[in-house]
């Protein structure tokens, strides 16, 4: 039987849930009025509440982002995924991930984007942001934070719910 050493997490690294819910909600209350503020948003619930990495976030496409049907869902291809093995990562599970990434979806088909276009992109010059977004709103809240800590601790918050 094969056994995993248990994580050794430097706490001052991770964020603590009521910091994650700080910064969620800070991203929510300033979503309304900025493009800008709702891509970080999306990023902050892809790492956060699906545990993707920057280089998925980064890779995901508009036709990946499933919002039909009984089980929503996101394709995470295997040329961008950890090991080269593609996955499923449900949304079903969580309300607001669920809504924030509906919206956006919907948002980037009415700027024209198409169903291979890029589903996390900046609109104005087009560059990506993923992992860069997510630590920026994150040390705000803990400057000691990086993000390989804050993915694992996202995974970790989203399987205790």
């Amino acid at each position: 039987m094969l056994t995993c050493a248990p994580w050794r997490v430097d706490q001052s690294k991770i964020l603590t849930r009521r910091e994650l819910a700080a910064v969620l909600a800070d991203l929510k209350r300033k979503a309304p009025r900025s493009p800008s503020t709702r891509l970080n948003l999306v990023v902050f619930r892809l790492a956060c509440r699906c545990g993707l990495r920057a280089s998925e976030i980064a890779g995901l496409r508009v036709d990946d982002v499933v919002v039909a049907g009984d089980r929503p869902h996101l394709r995470i291809r295997r040329h961008v995924a950890k090991g080269g093995r593609r996955r499923t990562v449900p949304l079903w599970w969580d309300e607001g991930t669920f809504a924030d990434l509906a919206a956006w979806r919907a948002e980037r088909a009415a700027q024209g984007a198409t169903q291979n276009a890029l589903f996390v992109a900046d609109l104005r010059a087009g560059k990506l942001k993923a992992a860069g977004a997510l630590v920026g709103q994150a040390k705000k809240r803990n400057p000691n934070v990086d993000a390989a800590r804050l993915r694992e601790l996202c995974i970790e918050l989203a399987r205790a719910d």
